[in-house]
Parts: C-alpha cells; structure tokens; sequence
C-alpha cells in the first residue's frame, strides 16, 4: 500500500477547480461536526487546501463503536499490537481523515477522484484503511457513505486506476 500512496504523488494529479472545491465543502458540512476544505466549520488557522498537490480533506469524528465495526469491515488488524485496535476502547477521541486528489488517467481520458481513508485514534495514531476511487466528488461520496454504511468496501489498490 505504501508504494499506492506513492502514486498519489505523481505528475498526474490536477488541481480542483474553485466549483469542486464548493462542492467538497458542502459535501463535509453535510457530516456532524466534520470540517475540512471549502467547509464552513474550517478553522481559519487551518490549511484549506494543499496548493502544491490539490489534496481537498476532510475530518469526521467517528463514535467507537462505529470505529469497531468500519475496521474489522475493512479488514484491518485486530491482533496485532501494534495495529491500534486496542487502542480504540479507551474512548477518547477516534475520526475518519479523508484525503482526495483529482488524478488524470491519461491524455485524452478524464479526471477521477482517488482518495484515501484513515483512521486517527485518540488524536494521533493514523492507520491507513483503503481508498475510494470515483468518477467525480458525489460518486465519491456516496461511496464514503456507502463504506461507513458497511455496504461498499474500500479498495486497497489504486495502481489499476491509474494508467502509468
């Protein structure tokens, strides 16, 4: 996976245009107490938008018990000790981080929307869960709504995707 997110990195990613970047807003306002890019809840201290790769963001707090459920859904770790499973019972503070890219597949292709989940356990311990990949921002989305609903998985490959 580590080498997936190395692809994010590549000189196929666009910058959103200042319409996605609305839209992306009013898509994180829709969550209770999430805040990211173009989101009206954004602390004005914060990094809107990472201008250098065109990342747009998001971060959800997410109960426990849902946590609980969306990784053992996801297929991640739940013996390992380093995983961070244990740690998600202490109860202290868990969300969902969304980062998305606007990736161009090739030349005469159109764009998709390739972005990653994390989750981050008691405000600091990131472990990566899967991508979504989309056609644009509300396919996107909806698949994020789609994944917490334990209907739709997340991929854990993005390297099909992306035509090299």
């Amino acid at each position: 996976m580590a080498n997936d997110q190395n692809l994010l990195t590549f000189k196929n990613q666009l910058l959103p245009t200042n319409k996605e970047r609305r839209l992306w807003g009013r898509m994180v306002d829709g969550y209770k107490d999430a805040y990211g890019t173009g989101s009206s809840y954004l602390d004005p201290d914060a990094i809107d938008l990472d201008v250098t790769t065109g990342a747009m963001w998001m971060l959800a707090p997410i109960d426990w018990h849902e946590l609980k459920y969306l990784w053992v859904f996801s297929g991640l770790d739940t013996d390992h000790p380093d995983s961070g499973w244990h740690l998600i019972e202490q109860k202290i503070s868990h969300s969902v981080h969304v980062s998305s890219y606007k990736v161009k597949k090739g030349f005469f292709a159109k764009s998709i929307w390739i972005g990653y989940i994390n989750f981050i356990i008691n405000n600091k311990n990131m472990v990566h869960t899967g991508y979504i990949v989309e056609n644009n921002i509300l396919g996107f989305f909806e698949s994020f709504d789609g994944w917490k609903a334990e209907d739709k998985k997340l991929h854990h490959n993005v390297s099909a995707f992306i035509k090299m």
